[in-house]
């Protein structure tokens, strides 16, 4: 059995009342929603959040995973990565606000020690381009959650938004496309 038939077959357990099963989709989501959490989070971190943290936001916005609306392990995927780039861009503004001396409350746990070093600006004006993208082919902008947001692979996105490998290829060059010419003309912009 694969782990999407996994996926599937211990969400419907969950749904008929199965305790057990609960507790053994949500070890299977957290590791996944862990995987993507650190993926986006190693290297240059765009907040000061860690992956712990992170996933439990999504818990927070998403719900439990047997309640969440998908059409298995996939689309699960799909729809985690969509979370976190709201999550990012979210903390991201309000971290940019508390700099300019503005305080947003954080309604969640933030662990104690953890200083924001980085400037959350580049991620904001991601997050507003990916919008733009959105109005203008909605595909594009979910590929990018999946690859930028969430490191999925090209297959990995294909298979978490129902496209052919190659599709996905394809989309995945033309978002790049866009958001580079979109950052690049918004850079000019506020230089001038």
């Amino acid at each position: 059995m694969d782990e999407t038939d996994v996926f599937a077959g211990l969400r419907q357990r969950c749904l008929a009342g199965d305790a057990q099963a609960e507790s053994e989709l949500w070890d299977l989501v957290y590791s996944e929603m862990k995987k993507l959490a650190h993926y986006r989070l190693a290297g240059s971190k765009p907040v000061s959040l860690s992956p712990t943290m992170l996933v439990h936001e999504v818990y927070l916005k998403l719900g439990p995973p047997e309640q969440i609306s998908v059409t298995g392990r996939a689309h699960f995927t799909a729809v985690v990565c969509r979370a976190m780039r709201f999550i990012l861009a979210d903390y991201a503004r309000r971290k940019g606000a508390e700099k300019r001396g503005v305080f947003l409350e954080f309604a969640t746990l933030v662990e104690e020690g953890e200083p924001a070093k980085e400037d959350p600006f580049e991620l904001v004006v991601l997050n507003e381009a990916v919008e733009k993208l959105e109005k203008i082919d909605e595909r594009l902008s979910r590929v990018v959650e999946c690859r930028y947001f969430g490191g999925l692979s090209t297959q990995e996105t294909a298979e978490a938004l129902n496209l052919s490998q190659r599709n996905a290829e394809r989309l995945w060059s033309k978002a790049k496309l866009y958001l580079y010419q979109h950052l690049k003309s918004g850079a000019r912009n506020a230089t001038r």
